[in-house]
């Protein structure tokens, strides 16, 4: 069957330089599209090649309206009618708007230059305000119409001879939001006449389901074909998150920064956009008894909110060291909540449990293709927001799901854009895995950037990854500080850590790759972040902007060493300054330093280390930074056999009563230090005194503890206070 519209191998030509080059374009009947770009992108010039007000240029290629290309002007403007954004209204603004309409048979706006309408045409002109919902206002002059009433008379005069295609330029513009709203229900009355819709508007997203297909038009060119399927439908749930270009983050990097605002959500994140385009695709069977997901953030609250909109049972499963702030959040949505185990795995294990027991629909928070495709949306806004080119998107990861949707969007939408994955250094599973050219697990996960905290990635976003050509790159959790206060600074918003982690990964590439100039977009994905954290994030913030320092240094145990100490640092402003006494010779001081510069920590070091002290740089040391500072000194010459390990532990009542019982009552605590974070999992550092003879019985005894556990006895920071 011949498409009603085809387009093929043509070029258009304005003033010497090639406007729109089109490879191919067709559109089946019935086959209502869309066409979006920016101002000057070349769709307006689509549409009037479209109906025969252009050629393509010097012959080339050709234009095919319902099977011919050797239509008249005349019966081109029967086949396809035009609708255009620059209307002279001031021309026809006495006209009646039964006059203007009638004027769609004559080729003129409004007079009809004493042209007598036959009895038919009155009675088609009349159809037509019906159909445009203006027949009250058929007596009215042009000129006293709102402008919503004045685009729907528009259209009615391009119905009258009732054509096979309605070309529409921006029909949505200028519109109010009440008129605009009126504007959308209107279309699905106006796409089930028969006629075949090309619309072109700025925003494909906000327009609804009744457009099958859309493309985008960038540079004057038109890319692959998007197949929408009902993502639409996200956007019953999900807002148009702003895309914010940011004047502080900009200078601060030297480079054009732009923050895809997600935070902004209803449920303070990206993940309802997946989960309610996963749920909004199944048959009602699949929804009866409801709904499953493992989850103790973001993924919970988006599932519980989808199904609460589509009126289905939802079950989340947490682990029972959720946060209540979280708890609390899911059980506003209206979701049934299942506590069990302290991990994320063991909430999933129980969760596909009763999957299997109740019947219900298991809702998985990445690797499935309806969730991907919902998450892709995000990166389908960047694309039609940005106007110009865009160098690189930042992308939170975790399992996935977030970063394969914005590729696909970006390699269909904006090919020349770099897509880069960031992940934290110690949650990194998707940049192992692509270096390793498959999925990698991980054997532990850090717990600062809960949010992405994932073992191992998807299959399914693993594959995208992979077809699409990403990039990955990994930061510290001082990085993640510095990101959220160089955020706030600009938009005086606070994102979780894992919200922030896209900006620290575009800080970090830039600097890098020594980029200057460049546009840059980061996905700000998330801003549940419980309020305790704010602490531990202040502090850290400093060294992750490479403003403060931290050392360790011995110094004599005399009077004025302390003075002298000061002199060999400078005028520079400390920070932080921590002590106990060792012995009768020797003081240790841990000491934080403000740096005035990049190359500051490395010349301090140095001169301390000129001065005659010994010092040891402890400014990327993870367990000087959570531990010691909080503990600095304590060397214990009774501490024999002494043994140290970093536990994490799980935050819920009695779980240091548990890891003491499991452990047995044999060995001998010899050192314990802790901090909540206010994450669901904490972590300890304890000294445990295990004689020689013993090793064996202490290993199998650690083994039955249950928690994650690495051995720190040998680290240099440790080794120089205990």
């Amino acid at each position: 069957m011949n498409p009603l519209l085809l387009v093929e191998g043509a070029r258009v030509v304005r003033d010497g330089k090639t406007i729109l080059t089109v490879d191919r374009f067709e559109v089946a009947e019935g086959q209502h599209t869309l066409v979006a770009g920016h101002n000057g992108s070349g769709k307006t010039t689509l549409l009037r090649l479209l109906a025969g007000q252009i050629h393509p240029y010097a012959g080339e290629g050709r234009v095919v309206v319902d099977g011919r290309t050797d239509w008249s002007q005349e019966e081109w403007r029967q086949k396809v009618a035009f609708v255009e954004s620059d209307v002279d209204w001031e021309h026809a603004a006495e006209s009646t708007v039964e006059e203007v309409v009638l004027s769609g048979f004559f080729g003129t706006l409004g007079h009809l230059w004493h042209k007598h309408p036959t009895e038919e045409q009155h009675l088609q002109a009349r159809s037509a305000l019906d159909h445009a919902l203006v027949s009250e206002l058929a007596g009215r002059t042009f000129g006293t119409l709102s402008t919503g009433e004045g685009k729907r008379t528009l259209i009615a005069r391009a119905l009258v001879r009732e054509p096979r295609v309605l070309l529409l330029d921006e029909p949505l513009a200028g519109l109010d939001t009440e008129a605009r709203e009126f504007f959308l229900d209107w279309f699905e009355h106006i796409t089930g006449l028969g006629v075949t819709i090309v619309m072109v508007t700025h925003h494909m997203e906000e327009v609804g389901p009744y457009f099958g297909q859309r493309i985008l038009v960038r540079w004057g060119r038109l890319l692959d074909f998007v197949s929408v399927s009902n993502a639409p439908r996200v956007y019953e749930v999900a807002e148009r998150s702003a895309l914010d270009l940011c004047p502080i983050l900009s200078q601060g990097t030297g480079n054009d920064v732009w923050l895809k605002r997600e935070d902004q959500q209803p449920v303070f994140s990206f993940k309802l956009r997946g989960a309610y385009n996963f749920l909004a695709n199944q048959t009602p069977g699949k929804l009866a008894k409801g709904v499953v997901a493992a989850s103790a953030g973001n993924h919970a609250q988006g599932v519980a909110l989808g199904a609460k909109r589509l009126g289905c049972r939802a079950v989340i499963v947490v682990p029972e060291t959720t946060p209540q702030v979280k708890i609390r959040a899911i059980q506003r949505l209206g979701a049934e909540l299942v506590l069990h185990g302290d991990s994320y795995d063991d909430a999933y294990a129980h969760a596909v449990e009763l999957e299997k027991e109740q019947g219900l629909l298991f809702v998985h928070p990445y690797d499935d293709p309806l969730v991907i495709t919902g998450q892709g949306t995000v990166g389908e806004e960047i694309a039609n927001q940005i106007e110009g080119n865009l160098d690189a998107v930042f992308v939170p990861v975790g399992g996935g799901g977030l970063l394969a949707g914005v590729a696909q969007a970006m390699k269909r939408l904006s090919p020349e854009t770099i897509v880069v994955g960031v992940e934290p250094e110690d949650s990194d599973a998707m940049h192992r895995s692509l270096l390793a050219g498959d999925r990698v697990k991980l054997n532990h996960v850090g717990l600062f950037a809960d949010g992405v905290a994932v073992r191992k990635v998807g299959q399914h976003t693993f594959d995208i990854a992979v077809q699409c050509g990403v990039q990955s790159i990994t930061v510290s959790n001082d990085d993640i500080c510095a990101a959220i206060m160089d955020i706030f600074e600009d938009r005086r918003a606070v994102l979780e850590p894992s919200g922030a982690l896209a900006y620290a990964g575009l800080k970090k590439w830039v600097a890098e790759k020594g980029w200057q100039g460049k546009r840059v977009a980061a996905i700000a994905s998330g801003a549940n972040l419980n309020f305790d954290r704010l602490r531990h994030i202040s502090e850290r913030a400093q060294v992750g902007e490479k403003r403060e320092a931290v050392f360790a240094v011995h110094i004599p145990e005399r009077p004025g060493a302390f003075l002298a100490l000061c002199e060999a640092l400078g005028r520079r402003p400390i920070t932080e300054f921590n002590y106990r006494m060792g012995d009768a010779a020797t003081a240790t001081v841990f000491v934080g330093v403000e740096l005035r510069g990049p190359q500051d920590r490395a010349s301090i070091h140095q001169g301390l280390t000129t001065s005659g002290y010994e010092c040891l740089d402890l400014t990327d040391d993870e367990i000087a930074k959570t531990h010691l500072r909080y503990m600095v000194g304590g060397k214990c010459a009774t501490a024999d056999n002494e043994r140290l390990f970093q536990f994490d532990f799980p935050e819920r009542p009695g779980a240091l009563l548990a890891f003491l019982t499991r452990l047995g009552p044999e060995w001998n605590i010899s050192l314990f230090h802790y901090r909540n974070h206010g994450t669901d999992r904490g972590r300890v550092l304890a000294g445990i005194q295990v004689p020689t003879s013993s090793k064996l019985s202490f290993e199998q005894s650690l083994l039955s503890v249950g928690y994650e556990v690495q051995e720190v006895t040998d680290s240099p920071s440790l080794r120089f206070f205990l």
